[in-house]
């Protein structure tokens, strides 16, 4: 579960949460994983990049993201997956085309595995419209 706090149209930093067997936990990372801009990427027509960083001492695999709600403004680049060895960042592309007007946003989510440790990561992609 994604919260994201709100005041007015200022978007705060998301938080994951899971939900196991009735139990809520922090959804874990890999701490050697990083994304830029971060967990929140606003969007305007057009294509935009997010940046994978691998600082781990082991290869990261990078899946192939799927939109939660499946939005169809929202597409992705052809590069995944695709495999980071330590050290490495690439751009994924995220390209949208507006299908109506106003505010759209969805939630990618893609799987990166570092040393056999799958960890599922999640960015809301905004446009304000």
């Amino acid at each position: 579960m994604r919260l994201i706090p709100r005041l007015g149209t200022t978007r705060g930093e998301p938080l994951d949460v899971g939900i196991r067997e009735n139990d809520l936990a922090l959804v874990e990372r890999h701490g050697c994983i990083e994304l830029d801009p971060g967990a929140v990427l606003v969007v305007a027509p057009g294509t935009t990049a997010l940046t994978v960083r691998n600082g781990c001492a082991d290869p990261a695999l990078i899946g192939t993201p799927r939109a939660r709600l499946g939005l169809s403004d929202f597409s992705f680049g052809e590069e995944l997956p695709l495999t980071l060895e330590a050290g490495e960042s690439a751009p994924l592309r995220i390209d949208f085309e507006p299908t109506v007007s106003g505010e759209r946003e969805d939630v990618l989510f893609f799987e990166v595995e570092v040393a056999s440790e799958r960890r599922r990561y999640a960015v809301t992609v905004v446009h304000d419209g």
